[in-house]
């Protein structure tokens, strides 16, 4: 699975795209106390599957893809299929190109290309909300359309806005650059600069925190550089300087960090060989093993409702843990003698 979404629908649907298989979507749990069948799961999407994302006011419409950005909105209720992709050919689409329903209304969609895309109504109209936000290195466009064969350069592969105010949204390209703007697109900041030993590599993830304003989350994989290093940083000013928060991380590429939306000192992170937790913001990492492979972790996802960690794997499909435990870990918790966690 290149990525993973859900639904506030219960039990709660997750739909992931695979690859040169489309996309699926099936039910988190199942009710029958049987397990879940086959049979559980329907096909939504065709093509190399990407990314997946519901809007979570009915649990009605899903957005989703194939490589290179065909977008399509389905209507879950009727099977209804529109196809919603912002056509300009000048734009350029990586092969997992991110899809983003805001969380403060669910008509908004961002879609992102070289530029950053914006639907006030479900992907009926768009507006362009930035100028192009990669480096668009003449070297890499020998083609004109950004690659040859079958790879596009130059685009956004990661995007995130603050839950705590519309407008505040973060932006990682395949080529290292890392923007924020804080009205919507109409100013964009490069932050490139402020990075302690930026590689500016292939960004693999942003995330801005829920719980303070200016801080957010940074990682970048080398692997396409045969660098397997280890590159995640946060900032706590808008991006005017970072930290490097890989502490006692093993050496591995990192596709995706996420922070628990409640318990801002819980951080989970995703390599190409495993699941990491994080208890005190970054400052040391535990692998989650148990019934984890060791396989790559391409996307995380936190369930509001449920505070279920919905893993989605390169190879073994998806995993869903219950963190409500984790959230409870704060730091006044961990300094007791003995703490009694609240179960669900």
């Amino acid at each position: 699975l290149y990525s993973v979404g859900y639904d506030m629908s219960y039990p709660y649907r997750v739909a992931g795209g695979l690859q040169d298989n489309g996309s699926k979507m099936g039910p988190h749990t199942s009710v029958s106390g049987r397990g879940i069948r086959y049979e559980d799961w329907f096909g939504v999407g065709g093509g190399d599957g990407m990314y997946n994302e519901f809007e979570t006011c009915n649990n009605r419409y899903l957005f989703n893809e194939s490589q290179f950005g065909p977008l399509s909105r389905l209507d879950t209720w009727t099977g209804e299929r529109k196809g919603i992709r912002y056509n300009d050919p000048e734009l350029r689409f990586n092969w997992n190109a991110p899809i983003l329903v805001s969380p403060h209304d669910c008509n908004v969609v961002f879609h992102a290309a070289s530029k950053l895309l914006r639907s006030p109504n479900m992907g009926e109209s768009w507006e362009v909300i930035s100028d192009d936000l990669t480096k668009a290195d003449p070297m890499t466009l020998a083609t004109g359309k950004g690659g040859d064969g079958n790879i596009q350069y130059a685009t956004i592969t990661t995007i995130s806005e603050s839950t705590l105010q519309a407008g505040l949204i973060w932006v990682g390209t395949d080529d290292g650059n890392v923007q924020v703007t804080r009205d919507g697109g109409e100013t964009w900041t490069l932050v490139n600069d402020n990075i302690p030993n930026n590689p500016e590599y292939w960004v693999s993830r942003v995330e801005a925190s829920y719980h303070d304003l200016g801080t957010a989350y940074v990682s970048y994989t080398g692997m396409r550089r045969d660098d397997f290093g280890t590159y995640v940083y946060k900032t706590t000013d808008f991006g005017a300087t970072w930290t490097d928060i890989s502490a006692n991380l093993p050496e591995e590429p990192v596709n995706v960090i996420r922070e628990h939306h409640q318990n801002p000192n819980l951080l989970f992170l995703g390599t190409d060989f495993a699941l990491y937790v994080s208890v005190d913001g970054g400052q040391s990492w535990t692998k989650m093993k148990n019934n984890m492979p060791t396989n790559p972790v391409y996307d995380l996802k936190i369930h509001p409702r449920e505070n279920d960690l919905i893993v989605a794997t390169h190879g073994r499909g998806i995993y869903i843990a219950d963190v409500s435990p984790l959230a409870q870990a704060t730091e006044q918790n961990l300094e007791r003698n003995g703490y009694f966690f609240r179960p669900e």
